[in-house]
């Protein structure tokens, strides 16, 4: 649970900046491999070779800006916070949460634009804007011209359904033994 905490602040720096810190990065990593010594040490090794070979996979894509670059290292992240054998499932669950997300985003800059082309041009002067509603402001107007999406929410979107099946499995799992 704590790294959806950490996976959450990343998000939420993402969605504000377009950043992902990497103390946060280093975090999610140190509690992955954490959890790997303390559960199953001898396969250790192979979390962290999957961790490279997806860093180099999704760097190679990062080359051609594809993906961002803090994005290649919570995706490399996040790889240590499950078994080995559990990385294809997970990336298969982020990569559709960051299809779910690009939906949203592509509805919402066709909304948008739709919008701006029937708004009348004159304004009206509102109060001091709240830091929030600025940055829902900031976050329409990136919308609406179509620039990146915060990949991290697509990343804690990912872990979290990989986390909240496996929390379904279990209690299930407990329910039938009783």
């Amino acid at each position: 649970m704590t790294s959806l905490v950490v996976l959450g602040v990343s998000a939420g720096t993402d969605l504000r900046d377009r950043r992902i810190p990497n103390k946060l990065v280093g975090v999610t990593a140190a509690i992955g491999l954490t959890r790997g010594l303390i559960s199953a040490p001898e396969v250790v090794w192979r979390s962290i070779l999957i961790a490279v070979v997806v860093f180099c996979a999704l760097g190679f894509l990062s080359q051609h800006r594809i993906v961002g670059g803090g994005d290649v290292k919570l995706i490399s992240a996040v790889t240590l916070l499950v078994p080995p054998d559990h990385v294809g499932l997970l990336l298969v669950e982020i990569a559709i949460a960051g299809g779910v997300l690009s939906c949203l985003y592509l509805l919402g800059q066709h909304i948008f634009k739709n919008a701006q082309a029937h708004r009348p041009s004159a304004t009206k002067a509102s109060s001091r804007p709240s830091h929030l509603s600025v940055a829902v402001k900031n976050e329409l107007t990136r919308i609406a011209t179509g620039k990146s999406l915060p990949y991290a929410l697509a990343v804690f979107g990912g872990v979290g359904f990989y986390t909240a099946r496996g929390l379904v499995r279990c209690s299930y799992a407990i329910s039938c033994l009783q």
